[in-house]
C-alpha cells in the first residue's frame, strides 16, 4: 500500500513542481510503482480469503476477485468527472488518499 501511495504522491508533486513534465517519469511513478504496489496487495488479499473460508472457497475467491473489477468499473467514470473540475496533480493526490484507506482494512 505504501508503494502505491508513494507512487501517486510523487507523481502529483512532480506534475505540480515541473513546468513541462516528462511522460517517462510519470510512467515510472504512476505506472510501475503503483502497479507493483497493487500487485503486492492483491495476492495477500486472496491468501487471507483462503485462510478464513474452507467450505465455500470457490465462491469466496470469486467474490474477492470480482471486487477489483467492480472497483475499476466504478472508478473510471468518477475519474472522468474529476478531470473536468480538478487539475491532474489534485487527482493524483485524491488517488493516493483513496489507496491509503486500504491501511484500515489491512489492520483489521
Amino acid at each position: 500500500m505504501l508503494l502505491s501511495v508513494l507512487g501517486f504522491l510523487v507523481s502529483g508533486i512532480y506534475i505540480r513542481r515541473v513546468s513541462s513534465p516528462n511522460i517517462l517519469v510519470l510512467y515510472l511513478n504512476a505506472g510501475v510503482s503503483t502497479g507493483i504496489g497493487f500487485g503486492l496487495m492483491f495476492l495477500p488479499s486472496l491468501d487471507i480469503v483462503e485462510h478464513y473460508f474452507s467450505t465455500q472457497l470457490a465462491l469466496a475467491l470469486g467474490v474477492a476477485s470480482c471486487g477489483s473489477g467492480l472497483g475499476a468499473f466504478c472508478l473510471a467514470p468518477l475519474l472522468s468527472l474529476a478531470t473536468e473540475s480538478l487539475a491532474l496533480h489534485h487527482i493524483f493526490y485524491c488517488l493516493a488518499g483513496l489507496v491509503a484507506t486500504i491501511a484500515g482494512f489491512a489492520l483489521l
